[in-house]
This record gives C-alpha cells, sequence and structure tokens, in this order.
C-alpha cells in the first residue's frame, strides 16, 4: 500500500470515532505502516542528497579541469603566435594544419561610461530584494511586496 492509500485509510478510521478497539488497533497499525513509509522515504531522501553531492563535486572537478585546459590551449596558441609575429611569419602551411596570423573582427572598449549617450544606454530598474524583505520584516509597508511563510519538510 503506497503512502497515500495509507494516509485515507488512517483518516476514515480515524473519522469513524469510535470507541471500536477493533478500530483503534487498525488505526495504530496504519501509523505504524505510516512510520515505516516515512523512514524508507527518508533513506532514499538522504541516498539521493549524497549523490546530489556526489555529482556536484564532480562537476566542480570537471569543470576546473576544463578550465585547465582551456587555459593551456590559451597559452600555447599565444606561444605560437608569438613565436611566429617575432619571426616576421604571417602563414604556415603544413600537411595536417594551416596557420595564419589576420586581424580579429573589431571589437568595442568603453573608455568612460559617463560620455557615452543616453540612447546608447538601457536603464532597467534594479530591485533591491534584501532591502524590501528588512522593511518589511520591520513593519514597514512597500507597496508591491510582502513576506510570505512556506512551509517545508526536515529531516533529521
Amino acid at each position: 500500500m503506497n503512502l497515500f492509500e495509507l494516509s485515507s485509510n488512517w483518516k476514515n478510521l480515524y473519522e469513524l470515532d469510535s470507541e471500536d478497539m477493533e478500530v483503534f488497533n487498525a488505526l495504530l497499525q496504519v501509523d505504524e505502516a505510516i512510520e515505516e513509509k516515512a523512514v524508507n522515504i527518508a533513506y532514499v531522501v538522504k541516498k539521493l542528497e549524497g549523490d546530489a553531492e556526489t555529482i556536484k563535486k564532480e562537476v566542480d572537478r570537471l569543470s576546473a579541469l576544463r578550465k585547465t585546459n582551456e587555459n593551456k590551449q590559451k597559452r600555447l596558441k599565444e606561444y605560437l603566435w608569438q613565436n611566429m609575429a617575432y619571426l616576421g611569419m604571417e602563414k604556415i602551411d603544413t600537411p595536417l594544419f594551416k596557420f595564419a596570423i589576420q586581424n580579429s573582427a573589431p571589437s568595442l572598449k568603453i573608455t568612460d561610461t559617463s560620455k557615452i549617450p543616453l540612447r546608447f544606454q538601457k536603464l532597467e530598474p534594479v530591485i533591491d530584494k534584501a532591502a524590501i524583505k528588512e522593511s518589511l520584516k520591520n513593519g514597514e509597508e512597500v507597496e508591491g511586496a510582502r513576506l510570505i511563510q512556506g512551509k517545508h519538510l526536515r529531516i533529521r
């Protein structure tokens, strides 16, 4: 029987409001079954938490490995480019690869943001959620915002 069915049975037995010992014993049995289900769910939750942590560590490890690889690529390309430039070589043709020093696409460098005309600026409001939350906690009313109190299940 799944947890939903057990909960329905428990609620139906409880609503009988009977002094009958059989009903009381049945209620206790359903209680025990619900507790057993809860324990089994907790085992699965804890296993999934451990798996998630293991996966996170592996993602972090692989991310660091990727970054190291990308940095090595960058350094090797820079090394080759510098030596080709030093020797005045614009091109190298080999049976496997072709190398060429060429101009990159133009890129933009902003030297002084205060001098950029407004027509090139995006003015997007930034909401300070932490300040709003603190104000609401202190009893201040903030139009368009409210504190909500949720609930969650904690397994210890």
